[in-house]
């Protein structure tokens, strides 16, 4: 006798899982984020900047100690890869643009796995993580759309 076994789609299966926002901002302070108030008074201007990140940090998940490396590329690198930046030789310095390195291409990225179990993957901002090959570049990192650039000293606003 056989038996009649449900297979339920990827996309099905995503559409069912919670979305994950990861946000990332460089050279915020602790007390700079809308959600928590400055000891010596009101909160600051990024509530007014971002009105939605005091929403999300309400209804989501937020770190109350988490621990972050004093520079671009050995944050993004800890981020994506789940290791410490001493492990991928990212500790020193950020990617320049032109340097023939970046994150190790042998490292699985956060983006592999969630693309590994159904879901689709956005990055929108600052890569940081080289960009001297195609390889190194966030698409062949797992994200399935990239909006930004790949260093830093760029912004949105001149170009």
């Amino acid at each position: 006798m056989w038996k009649i076994i449900a297979v339920t789609s990827l996309a099905e299966a995503a559409s069912k899982q919670p979305h994950i926002v990861f946000t990332l901002v460089d050279d915020l302070g602790f007390n700079d984020a809308g959600w928590r108030p400055a000891p010596d008074g009101p909160s600051s201007d990024l509530a007014s900047a971002w009105p939605l990140t005091e929403k999300y940090a309400k209804e989501g998940v937020t770190m109350n100690n988490y621990y972050t490396q004093p520079i671009c590329t050995p944050t993004r690198g800890a981020f994506m890869s789940g290791r410490y930046p001493l492990r991928l030789g990212l500790q020193h310095a950020v990617i320049n643009p032109g340097v023939p390195y970046g994150l190790p291409l042998d490292e699985v990225t956060l983006a592999d796995k969630l693309s590994a179990a159904g879901y689709r993957n956005l990055g929108v901002g600052k890569w940081h993580l080289g960009a001297h090959m195609q390889s190194s570049l966030p698409m062949s990192r797992g994200l399935d759309e990239w909006y930004g650039y790949w260093y830093g000293w760029s912004d949105y606003w001149t170009h």
